[in-house]
């Protein structure tokens, strides 16, 4: 069944922390999430948020709505599993046949910029050297 007048209030829980209140939005306010913001903060993520630490991951169990590179709910993105698919055959497929991947900028991490279409992507590309495995 569909409502026919729009609701008045939302109330937006918030999952992190025991203690935390509702938050109460206003019908007609604005909002707005994002994802790369999300994933930096090191009050979830912890002071190394910015290091590139992929041990990190061994263990990692995030909570609900703390990770969220494809959104979620209803609205979730329909090429996710297709994404996620693409992504191992690549990486295995890149490990079959380069031995090393080297990082070529020679600047500092996360130091050049983003540019911000449909998706972020580096300012000024990703320059990198790919060393072949030995056969």
């Amino acid at each position: 069944m569909v409502a026919a007048q729009p609701v008045s209030m939302y109330v937006l829980s918030r999952v992190v922390g025991a203690n935390s209140q509702p938050i109460v939005v206003p019908k007609g306010t604005t909002c707005v999430y994002s994802p790369f913001a999300l994933q930096r903060r090191s009050d979830l993520f912890g002071p190394t948020v910015s290091d590139f630490d992929p041990s990190r991951w061994l263990c990692w169990k995030p909570a609900p709505w703390t990770y969220i590179p494809f959104s979620g709910g209803p609205r979730t993105c329909l090429g996710q599993h297709f994404a996620m698919m693409e992504m191992a055959y690549v990486t295995a497929r890149m490990c079959q046949t380069f031995e090393k991947v080297e990082e070529r900028s020679g600047k500092e991490r996360e130091s050049q910029g983003f540019r911000d279409n449909m998706i972020l992507t580096p300012l000024e590309g990703v320059k990198v050297g790919l060393i072949p495995a030995i056969r």
